[in-house]
């Protein structure tokens, strides 16, 4: 298995709360850490399979 960063996140595992495509790991944003929630696609892992799309826990077959 093979896995990138998640394009959503940026590989932060955290989006800006205000707007779900603002991405925590961009330089240009700052966000307080209250204002920030896990990312959905990778469930706040950073990293999602290249080929399914799902985070590693999920592309195990593990619950989280």
């Amino acid at each position: 298995m093979s896995y990138q960063k998640c394009p959503v996140c940026n590989g932060a595992g955290r989006i800006i709360s205000s707007g779900y495509f603002n991405r925590a790991g961009d330089y240009n944003n700052w966000a307080a850490s209250s204002t920030l929630e896990p990312c959905r696609p990778c469930k706040g892992t950073g990293l999602i399979n290249e080929d399914t799309g799902l985070p590693p826990a999920d592309d195990m077959g593990e619950k989280r």
